[in-house]
């Protein structure tokens, strides 16, 4: 994953993950996308969002699968 601090504030993560996975009776080529950012609002309230996209190839009838998530977060420190 790659994190870049754009401000003082703001930073952006993301990152990219393919995998081949061998299960013995069925081969998969996964692939993955995740952004997402931190917000400083002040010193006690942090704001995470993200977004992942997930896509499954698979040698078997009836896995395949693509999905995306989408995920809001508030932190409160004190």
């Amino acid at each position: 994953i790659l994190r870049g601090n754009v401000s003082d504030q703001l930073s952006l993560t993301g990152g990219i993950n393919f995998r081949q996975i061998d299960f013995y009776t069925r081969e998969d080529s996964f692939s993955e996308l995740k952004l997402g950012f931190d917000y400083i609002v002040s010193t006690i309230v942090t704001v995470q969002g993200g977004y992942t996209y997930q896509s499954n190839d698979s040698g078997s009838v009836g896995r395949d699968f693509k999905g995306s998530v989408f995920s809001l977060a508030a932190k409160f420190r004190y």
